[in-house]
């Protein structure tokens, strides 16, 4: 499937009232980033066209495979790896919509984290070393309560990362939290999962490498073969986050999907062998250059 991506000319990450507009016209091309209230004026002239996004509605879905695939371990047995002992929490591995269910329960925060990190496929040392601290669970309980918007809320996990108080926890899971946390009303939009697959794929669309940070690492895999492993940076804050979060819902408007659905559909899926847009991802894909030093 040929999909290509024109170089948007004209993109701000720090713009806070910014969405990402895709042309169903062209077939689902991203075309700028433009101020909600509507364009006018010098809005208009910054409106810029883009190249096909996929080239028939079809082949963008099919491409982008919408799955609620089963994650991880069960919680109980995941959780009782890190803390001996039994505890009340899903049994079998759950869907999304298992652990908003059981979120719905109001258990402990610390049990709320254990499932989600369960779902999200936490490592076990890792998991271990954080619920060792104890700052986080306090920032996670307040997300929960709804006192802090979804930039507010990345901000205040990316603080704690900087004071040491999250080994083992990166953006790609203190996002999940506050997606599966934050209180579901229409008063504030919630924050979505940014791991290097949705991050990725939001600066493959906006050919804008930056608007996400991630840090790039390649390896020879063979004659020939180099692979890459991106992960989000913890250099990230929440402006970068409120924009990644305003992309998802755009795109989400332009293909008539709930943004929740939306941000499945940009994480695709697949390990060695990707499904078609993770793979295009994975070919496009690139550091951002233009900080390194001459």
């Amino acid at each position: 499937m040929s999909v290509g991506i024109d170089r948007l000319r004209h993109s701000a990450p720090e713009a806070k009232r910014s969405a990402v507009v895709v042309d169903a016209v062209s077939g689902y091309a991203v075309s700028a980033y433009v101020n909600r209230d509507g364009p006018s004026g010098g809005d208009a002239d910054r409106a810029v066209s883009a190249g096909s996004f996929a080239e028939t509605e079809r082949e963008c879905r099919a491409s982008f495979k919408l799955t609620d695939e089963v994650a991880g371990d069960p919680p109980a047995r995941w959780f009782s790896h890190v803390r001996p002992g039994n505890h009340e929490l899903p049994e079998k591995p759950c869907k999304r919509a298992d652990l908003f269910e059981f979120i719905s329960t109001e258990p402990s925060i610390e049990l709320v984290a254990a499932a989600i990190f369960a779902w999200g496929g936490m490592q076990r040392h890792h998991a271990r070393r954080l619920f060792e601290k104890h700052a986080w669970l306090g920032a996670a309980k307040a997300v929960r309560e709804g006192r802090y918007s979804r930039a507010e809320a990345y901000e205040m996990f990316a603080n704690l990362r900087r004071q040491n108080e999250l080994p083992g926890m990166g953006p790609a899971y203190f996002t999940k939290l506050i997606f599966f946390l934050m209180p579901r009303s229409n008063a504030a939009p919630v924050g979505y999962i940014m791991d290097q697959w949705t991050a990725c794929s939001i600066n493959v669309l906006l050919d804008q490498p930056d608007a996400v940070l991630t840090d790039a690492t390649y390896t020879w895999a063979g004659p020939g073969k180099l692979a890459s492993q991106f992960v989000v940076s913890d250099l990230n804050s929440g402006v970068h986050y409120e924009a990644f979060c305003q992309a998802v819902e755009a795109i989400a408007v332009a293909l008539d999907l709930a943004p929740d659905a939306t941000e499945l559909l940009l994480l695709s899926e697949g390990g060695r062998n990707p499904y078609p847009w993770r793979e295009y991802v994975k070919q496009h894909r690139r550091p951002a250059l233009n900080g390194l030093a001459a």
